[in-house]
């Protein structure tokens, strides 16, 4: 097996994973359905190029690596990963949105033609799915802030005790 750890990137953006990133992202993958899992499989695992990549599977190259350095950032993200955690505030439908969505990055069309709803309905599902992030992500930011705050205090006292 080739690891390629030390080397890979994310596609077009130029952002290099670091090694404890790639970790999370083989363990995500788990997340991913079996065909969205086997192109980053191939490509982490077995160390296959794009080139190879594309030849296998009939795609073109750029489209194999477009595919792969979304499905890279995307699991490297914490949008679909904060829905995942709270699953069971999450039915069915409002999961299969936001896989389609957050990692798969489907428009409200693709999504509505896919998943045999309303545009309407996924609009909806999405605002539900796009406010809790939010709520998530401000929660950490706070939650960020509070522990750096700590530190700060924490290094004045013991700066002011050897004063």
């Amino acid at each position: 097996m080739v690891d390629m750890l030390d080397r890979v990137s994310a596609g077009s953006d130029g952002r290099v994973f670091r090694r404890g990133e790639l970790e999370v992202l083989r363990w995500r993958m788990e997340l991913l359905k079996p065909a969205d899992r086997s192109w980053l499989e191939a490509y982490l695992n077995e160390g296959l190029s794009f080139r190879r990549l594309g030849e296998l599977t009939g795609v073109a190259e750029r489209t194999v690596a477009r595919r792969v350095g979304r499905l890279m950032r995307r699991l490297a993200g914490q949008e679909y990963i904060s829905v995942v955690r709270e699953r069971e505030r999450f039915g069915r439908e409002e999961q299969g949105v936001a896989y389609d969505h957050f990692l798969l990055g489907l428009g409200y069309r693709r999504i509505a033609a896919k998943r045999g709803m309303s545009e309407r309905r996924v609009r909806a599902v999405l605002g539900v799915l796009k406010g809790f992030v939010a709520e998530e992500k401000q929660t950490r930011r706070r939650g960020a802030e509070h522990v750096e705050r700590r530190r700060v205090e924490a290094e004045e006292k013991r700066v002011m005790s050897y004063e």
